[in-house]
């Protein structure tokens, strides 16, 4: 990818699950492209007869209840066909692309579905960008994108959900931009 191709204004993508394991269903996803402007939703898992797993451990981190779930989440067949109008060949991107892709598969699969979109690595996204203006001017950038990650986690506080994910990758995406363009 070349700097041309590096998007403007990428839209970055999170997923909050019922679990780790292989057998995990999103329970949460959120996605944008600007700060203010962060779609986010729940699932209600009740019409899908395979998302039984649940992990206790995974609700104390995240702080969703399976009864948040059934009470406030949306159909997943809705938020299939929602994700598909919004997002229809775009690259959205993940911080952490293996997990976040499995739990949004798993959610189409189960709602018999397609993605029109695709997923994406935002770390490799942000990497990418720096390389390519350091290789150019190597004083451009003042830290290393992982002091930026960190840094942005400690400014936000950590809070563990979809929307604040997306939030957190947008304002680092802010920062590398606005070193890389000084």
């Amino acid at each position: 990818m070349s700097l041309e191709n590096i998007p403007h204004r990428p839209i970055f993508i999170d997923c909050e699950a019922s679990s780790l394991s292989t057998r995990s269903f999103p329970i949460e996803v959120a996605w944008g492209a600007e700060l203010g402007k962060i779609e986010s939703y729940l699932i209600n898992p009740s019409d899908i007869k395979e998302w039984v797993d649940w992990s206790e451990d995974s609700q104390r981190i995240h702080g969703i209840s399976l009864k948040q779930l059934f009470e406030d989440g949306v159909d997943p067949h809705w938020l299939c066909q929602r994700m598909n109008e919004s997002l229809a060949g775009q690259v959205l991107y993940s911080d952490v692309p293996r997990y976040d892709l499995r739990w949004i598969q798993v959610l189409f699969t189960a709602c018999g579905q397609s993605m029109t979109f695709v997923i994406g690595d935002a770390i490799w996204l942000m990497i990418r960008l720096m390389s390519q203006d350091v290789l150019a001017a190597p004083d451009v950038f003042d830290e290393p994108l992982f002091d930026i990650l960190e840094t942005t986690k400690k400014e936000l506080g950590r809070q563990h959900r979809a929307a604040w994910d997306v939030e957190y990758l947008l304002h680092c995406w802010e920062k590398v931009n606005a070193a890389t363009t000084e």
